[in-house]
């Protein structure tokens, strides 16, 4: 049978994943898409961008069985992918004249626009009927510019946004916001249910993005909400580790003070896998930019755009977000970095 029905696919999950499943479900107008397509052939896919995140989407994409040409402005990450299977191409001409499908997962506004619109990209080289998804964190009105764009020339786009962190992505758990076609969506769910394991519709191009800016502006706030209380009860002398397992059972909680333990371990994420510094100081920049658009009062938004641009200026944008405890910690002028 092609596809299992969603009854059948609930029955699967576990008592908590199936009442959470069934209430978003029920929540307009966003819904949980469960279609397994299991009699897809593969996919000829172009991957261009193969960073913290683009390389483990690659990697499991090319799991799913799917043939994949890849490209990266770094070439080392080109050969990991060709390692493991995948062909590599020297230019994004090469990936879209070689592809029915290109996805992009790159770094920045400017990033996308390059590997879409720009003179080598996929507007100017795709042919008609090429398929684009795109995942680049972006404003809405770059993705409608694409979307515009794109529809001009008879090809094909989905935009996409993915929450989670590279180690997520890695086992191919990814939260995954999609706008567009509703029908084109479920004729290509195979490519996000090979990244992803909750996959969202949300309605008309910018949607996806605008979810995907909120979600990391209060990702970031709450962050730094709990290394700031922290950094203020270790100078109080309470145990951190006691006020961990209290917040768990209290209103104050949230999914950020799960980073609490690092406040002790000292183990912070020098290399990204926790989500670099400086993307998420790029991300607070497009959520201030749709507010302004839309005219919304974002005071903490811009006071944790302004903290992200403390950690540039003292070296470790490159860094995890974890160790956004060290800026509070320089801040309250506190020595004993060991924890308390």
């Amino acid at each position: 049978m092609a596809q299992r029905s969603h009854v059948a696919h609930l029955l699967h999950l576990t008592f908590h994943e199936l009442i959470e499943s069934i209430l978003l479900l029920a929540t307009e107008p966003c819904w949980l898409v469960m279609t397994i397509n299991e009699n897809r052939q593969p996919r000829k896919i172009g991957f261009i961008g193969l960073g913290d995140m683009g390389k483990p989407m690659a990697t499991n994409l090319l799991k799913a069985g799917n043939h994949l040409l890849v490209y990266d402005l770094k070439p080392e990450r080109i050969s990991a992918l060709v390692s493991e299977g995948a062909n590599g191409a020297s230019s994004i001409t090469e990936v879209v004249k070689g592809s029915d499908v290109v996805i992009t997962m790159v770094r920045t506004p400017e990033d996308v626009e390059v590997a879409v619109l720009g003179k080598e990209g996929v507007a100017d080289r795709g042919r008609e009927g090429i398929l684009v998804i795109d995942f680049t964190t972006v404003g809405p009105q770059v993705s409608l510019r694409i979307a515009d764009r794109l529809q001009k020339k008879g090809i094909q786009y989905i935009e996409a946004a993915v929450s989670g962190v590279p180690i997520r992505a890695q086992a191919g758990e990814l939260t995954i916001a999609l706008s567009g076609d509703e029908k084109l969506i479920q004729e290509n769910m195979d490519i996000f249910q090979a990244v992803g394991k909750q996959i969202f519709l949300v309605g008309p191009y910018g949607n996806a993005k605008k979810i995907k800016i909120a979600n990391n502006t209060l990702t970031a706030i709450n962050q730094m909400a709990i290394y700031e209380v922290s950094t203020m009860l270790r100078k109080a002398g309470v145990d951190i580790e006691m006020f961990s397992k209290i917040l768990r059972e209290c209103s104050g909680y949230s999914k950020a003070a799960e980073r609490l333990s690092i406040v002790k371990s000292r183990e912070f994420d020098r290399t990204g896998g926790t989500g670099r510094l400086s993307l998420l100081h790029k991300d607070l920049g497009l959520s201030l930019e749709l507010g302004d658009g839309v005219e919304a009062a974002m005071p903490f938004a811009a006071l944790a755009h302004q903290l992200s641009q403390i950690s540039r200026a003292a070296g470790i944008s490159e860094e995890g977000s974890t160790s956004l405890v060290k800026i509070f910690e320089k801040l309250s002028h506190l020595e004993d970095n060991t924890g308390t």
